[in-house]
């Protein structure tokens, strides 16, 4: 008879770790001192798993790199970067579907993005100002298409036209069934087995 109860209470134990939500908390901080991303795990609202990758020894390079990049470019080769977006990556079938099967059980709860910079040329920094605002829509809606958008995302642009410099942060929470998670896995692997198979 116990051990007709322990497994009952085994069985209970696990079925609501299947069904409840595991919260995941990614916040991402771009700057010329400050650079690093964070994830924060949490089950049951205990936070199970805190790591922080500090990439500050290679921000400077990096924020050079690319506000030279921004500022060469015109608001013509943002909408070809649209473009690539919408078209070449969804051309990709099975990177598409591996993607969707992903992304369709998860569920954003929080996403906010925030972008601050200047070229110190008032003209280029307006153009930059325009094409940020184009790519922010494109992510965002890529997002609202694959996965459970639950929230009203937070953008914000601030064009700064006498300064240089570049500060960006995003701050994105969402939700996933650990049951959910285990059975797209488990969908990934055998779609993966089944793809080797018939190029083999």
């Amino acid at each position: 008879m116990a051990w007709i109860i322990t497994a009952l209470v085994i069985c209970i134990i696990v079925i609501l770790l299947l069904i409840l939500n595991v919260r995941i908390r990614v916040y991402y901080r771009y700057q010329k001192t400050n650079h690093f991303i964070t994830v924060d795990i949490y089950y049951i609202r205990l936070r199970i798993i805190h790591r922080k990758l500090i990439l500050n020894d290679e921000s400077q390079k990096e924020k050079t790199s690319i506000l030279d990049m921004l500022e060469e470019m015109d608001l013509e080769d943002y909408k070809d970067m649209k473009q690539v977006v919408q078209t070449v990556i969804p051309s990709f079938k099975e990177v598409k579907k591996i993607i969707k099967m992903m992304m369709k059980s998860i569920v954003i709860h929080q996403l906010s993005w925030r972008t601050d910079f200047g070229t110190g040329d008032a003209a280029s920094t307006g153009i930059m100002s325009g094409g940020v605002w184009m790519m922010k829509g494109t992510v965002v809606s890529f997002f609202h298409e694959l996965s459970n958008l639950s929230c009203q995302p937070k953008l914000s642009v601030t064009p700064h036209f006498q300064q240089r410099g570049l500060y960006s942060e995003i701050d994105c929470i969402v939700s996933i069934r650990l049951g959910k998670a285990i059975h797209t896995g488990l969908r990934l692997l055998r779609n993966s087995n089944f793809n080797k198979e018939i190029y083999t």
